[in-house]
């Protein structure tokens, strides 16, 4: 067990969370590192960037494939059975279970499960899916259109205010800065803070 391993140590470092029933009355110091480590893992070196990037472009191989397969017709089951073979013949395994929403199911949530629904003329189709590979993980969403769709215009214009709030970042920033950008830029384009409630 955990507690026997750590047993015989006076001083134990700590990156993360540690299951406190394991560990209590250890006569050990414990020293939080997640900071740290943090820090460290930050700094990349050029192998690991080499990884990211080749899993990131199989990733979008995979993508690309699928956006040939997506037809009226189809359901969401459907076509998720083949997004996830097409994923898993990139990576060692799916990063998390697969998302495909389609038509009036995208008013109510961006995220779920593929159900039977079919897809029609005019749907958007939002898919979220990624691999994992020697420890690393990837994601990609992306959003479909058959044909002439009353979403496409607002998604352009999402798009435009997600990349204007892009051009800010810098170093630094808290994620309570980054979602108040996203809300003022929102605003500033007359877009929903929410999904797209028309």
């Amino acid at each position: 067990s955990l507690r026997t391993i750590l047993g015989a140590l006076r001083r134990i470092g700590v990156a993360g969370s540690l299951p406190y029933l394991q560990v209590a009355g250890l006569a050990a110091d414990f020293v939080d590192l997640s900071t740290k480590i943090e820090k460290l893992m930050v700094i990349k070196e050029s192998a690991e960037l080499a990884e990211f990037r080749s899993l990131a472009a199989d990733l979008k191989e995979a993508f690309q494939a699928f956006s040939g397969l997506i037809r009226t017709g189809c359901t969401e089951q459907e076509l998720n059975a083949k997004l996830r073979l097409l994923l898993l013949s990139k990576g060692e395994s799916l990063a998390f279970p697969t998302s495909i929403l389609s038509g009036q199911r995208l008013l109510r949530s961006t995220c779920g499960c593929p159900t039977t629904s079919r897809l029609e003329p005019g749907h958007a189709v939002l898919v979220d899916g990624g691999i994992e590979r020697g420890g690393l993980y990837s994601d990609m969403t992306r959003m479909y259109f058959l044909g002439a769709s009353p979403l496409f215009e607002p998604y352009q214009e999402l798009c435009s205010s997600h990349r204007r709030v892009v051009e800010t970042l810098r170093a630094g920033i808290s994620m309570a800065e980054v979602v108040d950008l996203y809300r003022c830029q929102l605003k500033a384009s007359g877009l929903p803070e929410g999904t797209f409630e028309f």
